[in-house]
């Protein structure tokens, strides 16, 4: 039987290159793998103050599932959660299963900043982990995660070896302010048909396990919930090994 397509998706700053120990461990084990750099992401060269909407910056992605002829398995990290769910709206019969590593989880018309408990996102703001563009007098156009060596450790690499966290904050680019505002309109008829993975992380000092995490698999209901107890917010990078092991769990589920 021929294994099944993972799509994978990088969250805020990132982009598809962070990806790249897990799609070598599921290529290895005969798994076709398609990373995604989103618009304004990675290799993409579009000015991320100039994007406005979920739509426009998730485009690379679903301009992907628009030409797939099997249905595929997407994976979200983080800021990626965004992404999926709102390909999951727009395709739900190109996507067998959707897998939200670390991520954002919404609900029907809800944005990523309205999943965050009550003054975090101001909390990380004032502490320069999410930073604003300079002079911001109103709602910024972008943002970026912290380019700190002590804050990057912190917050998103605790559980890496220095070599991945110079690597993210070599790599960082600023990502449209829209994917965090933007409420997004999900219904049970075309989202809620595909079945949903959470990989909560266990020492994830960004998104808590308990207070983020584990409190929107809560709010949002998923099909089953895997747990990385050691690994911090990037186990793609910090425990590449055993996140591919749940996923190649997930794939014959």
């Amino acid at each position: 039987m021929q294994k099944p397509e993972f799509v994978l998706v990088h969250g805020a700053s990132h982009g598809a290159w962070c990806w790249f120990k897990v799609r070598a461990i599921l290529e290895n084990r005969g798994y076709k793998t398609t990373v995604i750099d989103l618009q304004s992401s990675g290799r993409d060269q579009t000015d991320a103050n100039s994007i406005t909407s979920v739509e426009e910056y998730a485009r690379p992605l679903t301009g992907y599932l628009a030409t797939v002829t099997e249905k595929v398995i997407i994976v979200g990290h983080s800021l990626g959660g965004v992404s999926v769910s709102h390909s999951m709206e727009k395709f739900p019969e190109k996507i067998s299963k959707a897998v939200y590593v670390a991520a954002i989880l919404q609900g029907n018309n809800e944005s990523a900043a309205e999943t965050f408990p009550p003054g975090a996102v101001q909390n990380l703001i004032q502490q320069q982990v999410f930073l604003l563009p300079p002079n911001t007098q109103t709602t910024p156009t972008s943002f970026k995660l912290t380019e700190d060596f002590g804050l990057a450790s912190k917050y998103m690499y605790n559980q890496c070896a220095n070599e991945d966290v110079y690597l993210g904050m070599s790599m960082m680019k600023w990502t449209p302010y829209a994917a965090f505002v933007e409420k997004l309109q999900l219904s049970p008829a075309r989202y809620g048909q595909v079945p949903r993975y959470y990989v909560v992380t266990g020492k994830d000092a960004l998104l808590d396990k308990t207070l983020y995490q584990e409190a929107r698999i809560n709010a949002v209901s998923v099909t089953r919930s895997f747990y990385l107890d050691k690994s911090d917010h990037s186990p793609m990078l910090s425990r590449p090994v055993m996140l591919c092991n749940i996923l190649s769990t997930i794939a014959i589920l």
